[in-house]
């Protein structure tokens, strides 16, 4: 399939296919068969969710809405799948991936379609939040502006002794 100039390869089909047949044979365990196959029509199911994906891509290109790798990161990480004691397990992620058969870039690299999804159906959904290029230019600057920061640090404890303050200023102040 060819979506504007991207191609759909037989590859990638082919794996999106072989994943969201073996999603089905695990929720239906001993009752999937070829005809909930065809009722489920998953040929075409899975090319729509490659258009779906290379047009959300495009949109997302075209609007310069990007996923970072930490914003992945932070993602997997607030998975309860992936905690332990309320904290994320890094041997638990690869334990989980290894048994369903999924490698760590596969998974992470899909987690960045989702969290990319996420942001451009959000833009679409609330229409009020749509700003022009030029904004989205502007923040994109400012986000990635470098500053430089000086500071003073004042302890308080160099300076009590200079403070005098009446029980009458006390509740002046906190009235």
């Amino acid at each position: 399939a060819k979506v504007g100039k991207t191609i759909i390869d037989t590859k990638t089909y082919r794996d999106a296919y072989q994943k969201m047949v073996e999603y089905y044979r695990k929720q239906y365990k001993g009752q999937w068969n070829e005809k909930l196959l065809k009722l489920f029509d998953v040929k075409h199911r899975v090319l729509n969710q490659l258009i779906d994906q290379v047009l959300i891509a495009q949109e997302a290109r075209r609007l310069h809405i990007t996923v970072s790798a930490q914003e992945v990161t932070e993602s997997i990480e607030s998975m309860p799948a992936f905690q332990r004691n309320g904290h994320f397990s890094r041997r638990l992620y690869l334990d989980l991936l290894r048994y369903n058969r999924i490698e760590p870039a596969d998974f992470e690299q899909s987690r960045k379609r989702e969290l990319l999804y996420e942001k451009v159906k959000s833009l679409v959904a609330e229409p009020a939040s749509i700003v022009t290029s030029e904004e989205l230019n502007g923040l994109i600057r400012l986000q990635y502006e470098k500053r430089r920061l000086a500071y003073v640090k004042i302890l308080s404890k160099d300076f009590i002794d200079r403070v005098n303050l009446s029980e009458a200023d006390l509740k002046k102040y906190y009235e």
